[in-house]
């Protein structure tokens, strides 16, 4: 299982990818999900939930 923590400063709002080794899940993603688009495609695994 792995956890990544995103953070956007300027409105202090954090998001997280939580990926097991085949899927993951955002939570409470921010407005570009480009980010967790490229973080998942780097991992491997298929954004399969948005929570």
């Amino acid at each position: 299982m792995l956890l990544n923590h995103f953070f956007v400063k300027k409105i202090a709002h954090s998001s997280y990818i939580l990926a097991g080794k085949k899927s993951c899940a955002v939570i409470d993603p921010q407005r570009d999900i480009d980010i967790y688009i490229h973080e998942a495609r780097s991992q491997g695994v298929e954004i399969t939930h948005i929570l």
